[in-house]
């Protein structure tokens, strides 16, 4: 099974606070089409594809 892993440097990840928001939405979406596609997602915790 091929790997992939997406990582970012510190800092690359701050937001102002009012952007906060649509960054989230955003997140959600990619996580969500990913998992519609059937892909596994690890972040901070198992995320089976439908779950």
């Amino acid at each position: 099974m091929t790997q992939y892993l997406i990582s970012f440097d510190d800092g690359a990840m701050t937001f102002p606070e009012e952007e906060l928001p649509d960054v989230a939405e955003a997140a959600q979406a990619v996580c969500q089409d990913a998992k519609d596609a059937g892909v596994w997602i690890f972040g901070g915790g198992l995320q089976t594809p439908h779950g």
